[in-house]
């Protein structure tokens, strides 16, 4: 942009992606932390506020999205496999979907809604242990680093592999769990 403090954000901007994970983790921590998980009615109320929260907002942004960039290269595969993956917010599980995309950001809310729906699990096993919950979250963490550090081969392999560590629920998974502990 020209503009030094505003290129810096923007160059930056996946720490605010993982600023934005750790803090989810820890705003669901505290406001859901003396809830009974095991309880099928607490679950169902969780779950459909959590539904509630994302993905109105979302399906609206995402219809409004693929009426704006319409892709004339799109094959009718490509259109039921970007719509099917926006529907059931499975983006981030894909490496190829963020060229396929029309709305490749939402990368991000499909991992937040992969965090949704771990967090009862994580509360129900590790409440009661938080350090080994945290020891769990460092050690993904190093799992993570190792991975993307000790493995490299061509700058073309290493973007795809980056790709793959930056986008993936499980590899952000840590970042989520290091303020429940």
């Amino acid at each position: 942009f020209g503009v030094p403090l505003l290129d810096a954000l923007v160059s930056n901007s996946s720490a605010f992606i993982t600023g934005f994970f750790v803090l989810s983790g820890y705003i669901l921590t505290y406001v859901y932390s003396g809830r009974d998980f095991s309880s099928k009615e607490q679950l169902f109320k969780f779950y459909l506020k959590r539904f509630a929260r994302i993905y109105p907002v979302y399906i609206f942004a995402t219809f409004v999205f693929f009426f704006i960039f319409k892709p004339s290269n799109f094959t009718s595969f490509d259109w039921l496999r970007v719509i099917v993956n926006d529907v059931f917010l499975t983006q981030s599980f894909f490496l190829n979907m963020d060229d396929m995309g029309l709305n490749c950001i939402t990368w991000s809310i499909s991992v937040e809604a992969f965090f949704y729906l771990v967090f009862p699990l994580i509360m129900l096993f590790f409440v009661r242990r938080p350090k080994i919950l945290l020891v769990i979250s460092l050690l993904l963490s190093f799992i993570v680093t190792v991975n993307l550090i000790g493995d490299l081969h061509t700058a073309e392999e290493n973007v795809r592999r980056l790709s793959l560590y930056y986008a993936h629920p499980l590899f952000r998974l840590n970042e989520f769990m290091l303020c429940i502990s």
